[in-house]
Formats: structure tokens, C-alpha cells, sequence
């Protein structure tokens, strides 16, 4: 829903300022890479977030459509499993050269997020303290943007992921 939100009010922008387009690009690649955890829910249209009318219209359009999906979902503990260990398993994309370091730490910021909420739906997994102390060290490293080192937080990705599946492997 944040996103079907925040494209609208970019498309009404005349000139949208780079931090709400840069929360935007950051959400759009989260819920991009989540909703292929569900074969029931719309695959992605548009295949980028370009700053354009056409395409914000698109992604507008696509966000709408999948917030209604969602909504109608049944979340269930195999659903989170699923979407955790997919999500901490993103540690590669935060190396990718091409994605300029400003969009990797929204990208980060937004993970954070989600992997908190989803470490949460997990009950008794949310008590266990080196995966506690993985996703502390995650936040840590997205809190300031301006220093955010994309590598850096690769690498703690790449460990929270480990406990992850330690976590899930236990119950």
C-alpha cells in the first residue's frame, strides 16, 4: 500500500524531490523481490522505476492491483519462512556496481524494515539473540545514509542470513 501511495504522489510531483523518489525506487525493489515468494500475486510490470509519468502510472497501477492480492492473502508461517529466507538472501544485489550507493542504502533501509516485521511474525525466532543481534547490526548500518557502505552491509546481510537459516533449520 506504501507503494501504490508514494507512486501516486510522485506522478502529481512536477519536480519530485530525490527523497521521496529514492524511498519510492527503495520500496519498489523490496516489494519486487518479496512478491515472487507468492505465485498467486501479480508479477511486476514494470520492470524499473523510472521517474516518468508513463512508467509511474505503470507502477501505480501494478501496486494497486498487488496491495488488493495481499490483502486477500492468508499469511501464514510458511509464507513468512519463505519471504525471510528470501530476503536475507539479498546480500549480492548490495554489490552491484551499477546501482548507485544513494539507492542501495534505501534499498537497505527498506529491507531492514521487512526483515524486522517478518523476524517478528516468527513468534519465538524474534527472541534469539544472535539473530537479534544480526538485525541490530543491519539497522546500524542503514541508520546514516550519507555513510552507508553498501559492501559493509553485504557482508552483515550474509551473516544475518546464516542465522536465518539456523533459526528456521532449529524449529
Amino acid at each position: 500500500m506504501a507503494l501504490r501511495e508514494m507512486s501516486r504522489q510522485l506522478a502529481r510531483e512536477k519536480s519530485p524531490g530525490e527523497k521521496l523518489a529514492s524511498r519510492s525506487a527503495g520500496l519498489f525493489w523490496l516489494v519486487q523481490a518479496a512478491g515472487i515468494t507468492e505465485e498467486r500475486l501479480s508479477r511486476v510490470e514494470p520492470n524499473s522505476f523510472a521517474l516518468t509519468a508513463e512508467q509511474l502510472e505503470k507502477v501505480h497501477r501494478w501496486s494497486d492491483r498487488f496491495a488488493k492480492e495481499v490483502a486477500e492473502l492468508r499469511w501464514s508461517e510458511e509464507l513468512t519462512r519463505k519471504c525471510l529466507t528470501l530476503l536475507a538472501g539479498t546480500a549480492e544485489t548490495f554489490r552491484d556496481k551499477k546501482i548507485p550507493g544513494p539507492l542501495h542504502a534505501r534499498r537497505a533501509e527498506r529491507l531492514v524494515l521487512a526483515l524486522d516485521r517478518l523476524v517478528t511474525g516468527l513468534g519465538n525466532a524474534a527472541a534469539d539473540p544472535g539473530l537479534s543481534r544480526g538485525l541490530d547490526r543491519l539497522f546500524d548500518d542503514a541508520q546514516s545514509l550519507p555513510d552507508f557502505d553498501p559492501n559493509q552491509f553485504a557482508e552483515k546481510l550474509k551473516e544475518f542470513q546464516t542465522g536465518v537459516a539456523r533459526v528456521l533449520d532449529s524449529r
